[in-house]
């Protein structure tokens, strides 16, 4: 007997896609979305639709809407430093902070070695590529300190030592504010090591 209606599976099925998403919780956005009203949910798919308007940027593959990406495209960027992050938020982040005056490229991920693709969707070519055609002083691998994110640096360090340029990771160690007290050893350790 079909209990649930094949279209409001379907949605689920797309909801299970999202990241971090588990049945469950699909489930309850289907039936949310469901609950609303005719007029509420044209405006839902109005929102989703407006997305085909926003593109990524060739070269850092930042989502920008308009004419041009907006960091790219400045000419008072640093064009000679690149600041390689993991995701878009991570970009986001730095540029609200204002601590960063080159270009970036976001990677898209990390390495995964529990996934049969360990290189997920990681833009390792494209960014061989940046590399290859721009006359770089400097690469910041600027990915999260967590063990995907160290792994995946020590890999692009290796990939990238055949290029001709400084390749550089974030500083670490304790935080402004932050308490040796409630620090943990990797923390500790990484700020004795980078102590000026």
């Amino acid at each position: 007997m079909k209990v649930i209606p094949e279209k409001l599976k379907k949605i689920i099925e797309v909801f299970l896609n999202f990241p971090g998403v588990g049945e469950k919780v699909a489930t309850r956005f289907g039936l949310y979305l469901l609950s609303l009203d005719k007029k509420e949910r044209e405006e839902i798919i109005k929102r989703i639709s407006e997305l085909n308007q926003i593109k990524r940027c060739p070269e850092c593959f930042l989502p920008y809407e308009g004419q041009n990406c907006p960091i790219c495209s400045l000419p008072q960027r640093n064009k000679k430093i690149l600041c390689v992050v993991e995701k878009e938020q991570d970009l986001w982040q730095i540029e609200e902070k204002g601590v960063f005056s080159g270009v970036y490229f976001i990677l898209g991920g990390t390495l995964d070695f529990l996934k049969e693709n360990p290189l997920g969707k990681m833009r390792i070519e494209a960014l061989k590529e940046k590399i290859e055609k721009e006359k770089l002083d400097e690469i910041i691998l600027a990915l999260n300190p967590t063990y995907e994110g160290n792994l995946t640096m020590d890999y692009l360090e290796v990939l990238l030592k055949r290029y001709p340029v400084k390749i550089s990771r974030l500083g670490r160690g304790l935080p402004t504010g932050g308490e040796v007290e409630y620090a943990d050893k990797e923390t500790l350790k990484s700020a004795f090591e980078g102590r000026k």
